[in-house]
C-alpha cells in the first residue's frame, strides 16, 4: 500500500490536499518534522526527545 492515495481534494481555501500512505523517502522529512515539534513547548507526548 506504499504511496497509495487515500484521499484527494481541495481545502476550503482552494489548497490541494492529498492524503496517502507514506513511502520510504518520507522518513527523513517526517523525522525532521517530529524533532521540530518536539523542541517546541507543545503538549505532545515526547516533548524534548529526538
Amino acid at each position: 500500500m506504499e504511496g497509495k492515495i487515500v484521499y484527494q481534494g481541495v481545502s476550503d481555501k482552494d489548497n490541494p490536499i492529498i492524503i496517502r500512505y507514506s513511502i520510504l523517502d518520507d522518513a527523513k522529512a517526517m523525522c525532521d518534522y517530529i524533532n521540530k515539534l518536539s523542541s517546541e513547548q507543545t503538549f505532545i507526548r515526547f516533548q524534548g526527545q529526538q
